[in-house]
């Protein structure tokens, strides 16, 4: 396995030969979860699950395909970026129920979220700022324009209807222009497949949490199709640690969301392939934004991610050629109402949207070429209205904005025969704001073949555009009023890494190290100006350095060992640590199938101390480190029907992800899932 249990391209076991072990240890995937099904599920007949054998005989796992590092499938092992595949069988397995967890453990990604289920989660990758991290679902842009600095929420993002979840560090501006500084986050919708299905499942526990999901499948020899639907509550924990409260009551941050996701594909023809994709989220999150106990503070979020795609071969399949629509739309509502009539309310309505059209063309050319040529028009808007109230004073502002981006690229991905695999791009993006911004990017992998070591390294470039509000917005708040500046030029960066993977064992064990740097240029700073108010301006620069270690074990065929290490050290340029990135942190993971039926997940996680900025003071504090301890069990009552248990910080420790912001306390969790047919 890869780095907590991740399949990683730095993991050279996994990445030379697929792993036979008992289908007991492939869970099928989560299908429903939801305490209201459980009798449906244990009295229907017994069914043998697509993906597990529940007599317990070895299932062949096949080598994952990539998509986001090089624009097309790629075989894991033939790709020479740093990348890491989390399954639908890993989901399954480690119960993992919205992205923020999945990603959890990543290598060289530290995710901090600002208290609970559905707060807000930002995720910094390779030292970079959460804004530099792209996000795709199904290869929609999901990053929401109208967001302040256009920096993508990773909380209460559910994995319904999840094939895989793709994590590719480095710049990837030559494939997708703006946002992929740190790296590019990919969501893969899964395809239906083989005849029609349909699961259910539930789950309850602490925090009055219920949860209910529904899932479904089915092809024929021109059509496929797939579902997935879920209902999520929980009262949450307080958002406030104790110790900003001034003795007040706890109130706790309840969470809510709802999840709608499918997929679809026809071929039309021998040759022609047509396919649509959507997504729906909504949920209302409440919320602590003061100092200390709110409880009327509360925001409501909806997204929508629509792709639809005609994917020709032609030229005897030497030529591929796709043509892709993408839209997204986000809507986001805050209200703050007023505990006294002398205290500050606050309104505020954000919409966001985002039309792309994207025409890729691969051309196959001998030997080992993949020729990537391609188009792309995107058009963003974002609409905005604050209101706030100081004690009798009322204050209210708009935003309007709309940009549109056009861009080229190029890509050639070569090979040398097994040995050595490479990619080189270029891209030219043309942003009406701010001009032409040019980016490339170069990386090469090389195998010794009488070892098996594989050597890689990368360099590129990247950028990111302003977002909307960073250029145009107006925000009205109880700390004054923001207006976007729009004279800001994009930020600019230059990266590159070096690593070394070794499988050791005959494949059972492996090793692999990354040395990663970078420097970011004209980074956007907050400048305040004379009354209170505040501007943004181009002055800042960065220095990332640090290193990824992974090791990987299978002691036996029950029992799979993993460690991912990540040392970071991210300066500004007056050599102070960039906020929120710990110079250390680890994950260690153990899954052990302890019989045919049962299967055990233990995880525990390290966190070294990190700068960050006071919650009351606003001032730079060193919050200190902290460990956490995540245990999963699951067990099979019936070939048809699972049981699941969980425990996340089972050691029930304090901690703060953010300071000034509590982390969840203990949770035991326990449910229910399988196949209704």
């Amino acid at each position: 396995m890869g780095p907590a249990g991740h399949c990683s391209r730095k993991d050279p076991a996994q990445a030379y030969r697929p792993s036979v072990r008992p289908a007991s240890a492939v869970a099928s995937r989560p299908l429903v979860r939801g305490a209201g099904v459980l009798a449906a599920v244990l009295l229907v007949p017994p069914w043998t699950p697509a993906v597990a054998d529940a007599g317990g005989s070895p299932v062949l796992e096949l080598e994952p395909m990539v998509v986001t590092a090089t624009g097309r499938p790629t075989p894991l092992a033939r790709v020479a970026t740093s990348v890491t595949v989390i399954s639908a069988g890993e989901i399954a397995r480690r119960q993992l129920r919205t992205l923020a967890d999945a990603l959890s453990g990543v290598p060289g990604l530290r995710l901090v979220p600002l208290g609970g289920p559905g707060q807000q989660t930002s995720a910094f990758l390779r030292g970079a700022s959460s804004s530099h991290t792209l996000v795709l679902i199904d290869g929609v842009r999901a990053n929401d324009p109208s967001s302040p600095t256009g920096a993508f929420d990773f909380a209460g993002v559910s994995l319904d209807n999840v094939e895989r979840i793709e994590v590719v560090r480095g710049p990837l501006s030559t494939l997708y222009g703006s946002d992929a500084i740190g790296g590019v986050v990919q969501v893969v919708s899964r395809r239906g497949t083989g005849p029609a299905s349909l699961g259910a499942g539930a789950e309850g526990g602490s925090d009055h949490l219920a949860s209910m999901t529904l899932e479904g499948s089915a092809a024929t020899s021109t059509l496929d199709g797939s579902f997935g639907a879920s209902a999520h509550r929980t009262s949450g924990d307080s958002v406030t640690p104790a110790r900003l409260r001034d003795g007040a009551r706890e109130e706790r941050d309840a969470f809510t969301d709802r999840t709608l996701a499918g997929r679809l594909g026809w071929a039309a023809a021998d040759r022609l392939e047509l396919g649509l994709t959507g997504r729906w989220t909504d949920n209302e999150t409440e919320l602590d934004p003061g100092a200390g106990e709110d409880p009327d503070a509360r925001i409501h979020q909806r997204a929508a991610y629509l792709r639809g795609e005609a994917r020709a071969t032609l030229a005897d399949g030497r030529w591929e050629s796709a043509l892709a629509l993408d839209h997204a739309r986000h809507n986001r509502r805050n209200r703050n109402d007023p505990q006294s009539p002398s205290d500050t309310w606050e309104r505020s309505r954000f919409e966001g949207e985002r039309t792309a059209l994207r025409w890729q063309n691969d051309l196959t050319l001998p030997p080992g070429q993949v020729l990537t040529a391609g188009l792309e028009v995107g058009r963003e808007r974002a609409d905005g209205r604050s209101q706030v109230d100081l004690g009798g004073f009322p204050l209210s502002a708009r935003t309007d904005a709309h940009a549109t981006n056009r861009a080229v690229f190029l890509q050639d991905a070569f090979e040398a025969g097994n040995a050595v695999q490479g990619v080189f791009g270029v891209r030219l993006d043309d942003h009406e704001d701010f001009g032409a911004q040019a980016t490339w990017r170069i990386a090469a992998a090389h195998t010794v073949p009488a070892t098996g070591t594989r050597l890689t390294a990368g360099v590129g470039t990247g950028f990111k555009a302003p977002s909307l509000d960073q250029l145009y917005g107006v925000t009205v708040s109880g700390f004054g009023v923001f207006r976007g500046n729009p004279n800001l030029d994009p930020e600019r960066s230059l990266g590159w890494e070096a690593g070394l993977e070794q499988p050791l064992g005959e494949g059972r064990h492996s090793v692999a190290v990354t040395y990663f740097a970078s420097r970011v240029q004209d980074l956007i700073a907050l400048a305040v100006l004379p009354g209170g108010n505040s501007t943004l301006e181009n002055r800042d620069q960065a220095r990332i350095s640090g290193a990824e270690v992974s090791l990987a074990a299978r002691p036996s065929a029950a029992l799979a060992l993993s460690v991912a290490y990540t040392y970071t050290d991210a300066r500004d340029g007056d050599d102070e640590r960039l906020l929120r990135r710990p110079r250390h942190q680890l994950t260690t993971r153990a899954d052990w199938q302890a019989s045919p039926r049962a299967t055990l997940t233990v995880t525990a996680t390290y966190v070294d101390d990190w700068e960050d900025v006071d919650r009351v003071s606003f001032e730079r504090v060193l919050p200190p480190g902290y460990g956490l301890l995540d245990l999963g069990l699951r067990y099979a009552l019936t070939p048809r029907a699972t049981l699941l248990a969980r425990v996340t910080n089972a050691l029930d420790q304090s901690h703060e992800p953010a300071s000034g912001f509590a982390g969840p306390d203990r949770a035991i969790i326990v449910g229910v899932e399988g196949r209704l047919w």
